[in-house]
Order: structure tokens, then sequence, then C-alpha cells
């Protein structure tokens, strides 16, 4: 066998689902959810206090629509995530180490979150509600 057809697709080291998906990888996809999580509160705080409005028009204004977008874009997030981890226990198993660590993508994701939800709270420290007023509950 030469080392042209190591390399070749079908004959990597195969992982299944649960070795692939472990404890780490759930641990990581738990952090980009509870990002999406705070994005959305912090948007939806930002609003009922009436200091912003949300601008991306896809979102909207309604705490079901941005739970709906929000979610199923953390989803489609975690898709890509699972397969760079696969490939990276791949070289792995092959000797090789990867370029680019497989949490990185997850961790960029979280990261945008958390910047989005941050932004969003600190628009409404400084906003004046009435006491009693129906916007600020």
């Amino acid at each position: 066998m030469t080392s042209s057809t190591a390399l070749r697709p079908q004959n990597r080291a195969k992982f299944g689902f649960r070795q692939v998906a472990n404890r780490k990888f759930w641990l990581i996809a738990a952090g980009m959810y509870a990002s999406a999580f705070y994005d959305v509160e912090g948007a939806q705080h930002c609003i009922r206090v009436r200091a912003c409005k949300e601008a991306n028009p896809i979102l909207g204004q309604t705490r079901g629509r941005q739970y709906g977008v929000k979610l199923g874009i953390t989803t489609a997030a975690l898709i890509p995530v699972y397969y760079l981890k696969r490939l990276d226990m791949q070289d792995n198993a092959e000797g090789r180490k990867s370029p680019f660590p497989w949490w990185a993508a997850a961790q960029m994701v979280t990261g945008t979150n958390l910047v989005t939800g941050t932004v969003n709270w600190r628009h409404t420290k400084h906003t004046n509600c009435p006491a009693l007023g129906a916007g600020c509950r």
C-alpha cells in the first residue's frame, strides 16, 4: 500500500456518533446554546425597555421568533463542528495534527452571541424606566 492510498477517505479511521459526540462536544454545544439564549434575552430586555429594537429583520421583534431563528442557526452551526471534530479525530488516528482546532468554529459562534448579548444589556443599563412603567417589567 502506497502513501497515496492511505490518504483516501475510504481508508480513514471510522468513528461512531458517540465517539465523536462525547462529553466535551456536548459541553461546547451547551455553551453555544447558552450564548444564544443570552443574546435573545438581552435583545428582548432591550426591546422591552424601549432602549433599542432588533435591527435584523430575520430575527424580528418577538421572543418566539428570535428563539426559533437563533436556535436554528445554532443547530446549523453545530453540524459542521461535529464533522470538524470527526476529521480531527481521523487526523489524530493517522498521526497528523489538524491545522484548525475543531472547537474554534464553535467558539466563534459563542463569542459572537456573547458580544451581541452584552451590547444589548449595556444599552439598557442607563435607561430610565418609570417605577410602574408598562415596558419595564
